[in-house]
C-alpha cells in the first residue's frame, strides 16, 4: 500500500512513537501518550485517553488556502464525547482559527469548520453515530471542484461547497485536544492509527480504505527510521531505505540497496546490483562489489578492494555549483569543489555565464537522494562591466486577495544563504511599470528561516504593485502585479453553511 508520497504532508504511524513518516514534522507527546499492541489497526495504535495530545509547530503543509486537501485517520472511542480530532482552531475563542475537524456528539455529526479571516466561521456538518470500540477510517477533502467531501469508511456521509481561502493561521497543529476549555477542552478519549494529511484530494469518489500502513519512499538524512518498498528483516540498525527487493541487515546504522543483499556489520553503503560485504564502513557501489579493508574508493564498474571505511558511487565528496538563470530557468553546472581541498583552494575559477541575474546552489555531491541535497541558494547579478551583487532573492508567485474587506499581498522566495541585512519594498503607482527606485510604500523585513510573506495594504483605487528585495542601494529582481479596484457592491455569494 502506497500513501507516503510528495503529496503527503504529515503520516503518523503511532508505531511505539509520533514520529512523521513523511519525515517533515517533530510531534510532540503532551501527557504521556502510550501505544497499544493489542488495541490497534496494525503493528500499534495511539492511546489518547485520560487528556493526552499531541502538538506539532505551525506549518505552511497546514495552510491549506484555496487550495486542494484531505485529512484522514482511523480512530476509535473508548467514549463517545465531543472530540477535536486534528486542526489549527481554538473552539469557543475565534482568533487566529484556520481549519478543525472534529466529532460533535450532541448533535452525532462529523463536523469540518474553517475560517477565511481568523474569527470568523463556516460549518459544514454531517450526520454520523458512531460506536465505541470500533475502529473507522474518516476521512474529509476538498477537490479542485470546491467539493468538501466527508467519508466514513470509505463510503460517502455527504458533501457541502466550500469555495473559500482559508485563514493562515500561525497556531500549533493539535491532534486530540482543543486548547480552550468550550463545554470541556473536547479530548478524544480513544484511538488512533494512520493519520494523514495531503496536500491533494485523493478520495474525489468512494474507495475502499487501505488495508495496510501507508509506505512509500522515504528520503532520509540523519534520522533514526527505515522505509521498505518489499519485504525486509532487519536487526539493530538505525537508518535504511530499501528500494527493491529483499534484504536481510544484522548490527549496521545505514543502507540504501536496490537489490537483493546480504551485509554484516556495516555502518553506511547504497548497492545497486548485489554485493557481498564484510567488515567495511561506508561505501555506495553501482556494480557487483567485493570489498574488504580498504579506506576510500570510488566505485562505478566492478571492484575489488580491501579495508575500506567510506566509498562514494556519484562523485567525489564535494560540491557540485549549479547556476539558474531566474529569466530563463537555465541550469548550468559551473563545476565541482573538492572537499578535500584547503578551503583557500575551494573555488571555481573562469566559469562562463551570460549577463543576467542568477540562483546559485551550492549542492553537497555525497548525497544520494535529491530530496537530501540543500535547496537554499545565493542569487547573483553578472554583468560584463559590472561586480557581482548576491543575496539578493527574486519575489515570485505575487498575489492579492482580498479576506473581509482586508487587502492582502503575499509572495514567496527561495530560501537564501546570505548575511545582509535585506527588506522587502512594496511600489504602488497608477502606471506601469512601477518606478521602484523611491522609497517604498510599505516594508516587509526578510527572514532566512522564511520563503512566504505576506503584507497588508490599503488601496481605494485600481493601482500596480512592484515588490523587489534590496539592501542598501541594491535591489533584486522586482514583480508586478495589477491591482483592480472597485466600490460597487459585488453579488451576493452562494451561503456555504452545511447541515
Amino acid at each position: 500500500m502506497a500513501g507516503i508520497d510528495a503529496n503527503a504532508m504529515l503520516v503518523m504511524h503511532y508505531d511505539n512513537n509520533l514520529g512523521d513518516a513523511a519525515v517533515r514534522h517533530s510531534p510532540a507527546n503532551n501527557g504521556g501518550i502510550t501505544f497499544s499492541s493489542a488495541v490497534k489497526k496494525w503493528g500499534y495504535s495511539g492511546n489518547l485517553a485520560d487528556s493526552k495530545w499531541i502538538s506539532i509547530p505551525d506549518s505552511d503543509d497546514f495552510n491549506f488556502g484555496s487550495g486542494q486537501f484531505t485529512v484522514e485517520t482511523f480512530i476509535r472511542f473508548s467514549t463517545l464525547r465531543n472530540t477535536f480530532i486534528v486542526g489549527q482552531y481554538t473552539m469557543g475563542n475565534n482568533i487566529n482559527n484556520s481549519w478543525v475537524f472534529y466529532y460533535s456528539h450532541g448533535s452525532t455529526r462529523l463536523s469540518f469548520t474553517y475560517s477565511t479571516t481568523g474569527s470568523n466561521y463556516v460549518q459544514l456538518c454531517k450526520t454520523w453515530s458512531p460506536s465505541v470500540d470500533t475502529w473507522y477510517h474518516i476521512a474529509v477533502c476538498r477537490g479542485a471542484d470546491n467539493v468538501l467531501r466527508f467519508y466514513v469508511d470509505g463510503t460517502s456521509i455527504g458533501t457541502s461547497t466550500a469555495a473559500a481561502t482559508f485563514y493562515n493561521s500561525s497556531k500549533n497543529l493539535l491532534i486530540g485536544k482543543n486548547d480552550y476549555d468550550f463545554d470541556g477542552y473536547w479530548y478524544l478519549d480513544g484511538y488512533l492509527d494512520e493519520t494523514r494529511i495531503s496536500d491533494i484530494s485523493r478520495y474525489p469518489s468512494d474507495f475502499t480504505p487501505l488495508a495496510e500502513p501507508f509506505t512509500g519512499p522515504v528520503y532520509v538524512c540523519n534520522q533514526s527510521r527505515h522505509s521498505a518498498r518489499e519485504s525486509t528483516a532487519a536487526n539493530n540498525q538505525t537508518v535504511f531505505d530499501m528500494l527493491r527487493d529483499t534484504v536481510t541487515i544484522n548490527n549496521q546504522a545505514q543502507s540504501d540497496i536496490r537489490e537483493s543483499s546480504n551485509i554484516i556489520n556495516i555502518s553506511q553503503f547504497s548497492a545497486k546490483e548485489k554485493i557481498s560485504i564484510d567488515n567495511q564502513t561506508q561505501f555506495d557501489i553501482r556494480e557487483s562489489t567485493s570489498a574488504k579493508n580498504q579506506s576510500q574508493f570510488l566505485i562505478r564498474e566492478k571492484s575489488l578492494a580491501n579495508n575500506q571505511s567510506n566509498v562514494y558511487s556519484m562523485q567525489k565528496r564535494g560540491w557540485h555549483i549549479y547556476a539558474k538563470n531566474v529569466g530563463t530557468s537555465a541550469v548550468s553546472d559551473l563545476g565541482f569543489i573538492d572537499a578535500d581541498l584547503s578551503a583557500a583552494n575551494r573555488k571555481i575559477s573562469d566559469a562562463a555565464l551570460a549577463d543576467g541575474t542568477y540562483e546559485i546552489e551550492a549542492r553537497p555531491a555525497g548525497l544520494l537522494w535529491d530530496a537530501c541535497h540543500t535547496r537554499k541558494f545565493m542569487t547573483v547579478k553578472i554583468g560584463s562591466d559590472i561586480v557581482v551583487i548576491s543575496g539578493l532573492p527574486e519575489v515570485r508567485g505575487l498575489e492579492r486577495e482580498i479576506i473581509s474587506g482586508n487587502n492582502i499581498i503575499r509572495w514567496y522566495v527561495l530560501p537564501e544563504y546570505t548575511t545582509q541585512s535585506i527588506t522587502f519594498g512594496l511600489w504602488l503607482s497608477d502606471t506601469s511599470p512601477v518606478v521602484i527606485t523611491g522609497t517604498p510604500d510599505y516594508t516587509v523585513a526578510f527572514s532566512s528561516d522564511k520563503t512566504r510573506y505576506k503584507k497588508e495594504i490599503t488601496q481605494t483605487a485600481t493601482k500596480y504593485i512592484s515588490v523587489a528585495a534590496y539592501s542598501g542601494s541594491d535591489q533584486g529582481a522586482a514583480s508586478e502585479l495589477l491591482l483592480p479596484w472597485s466600490s460597487a457592491t459585488p453579488d451576493s455569494p452562494i451561503n456555504q453553511r452545511g447541515d
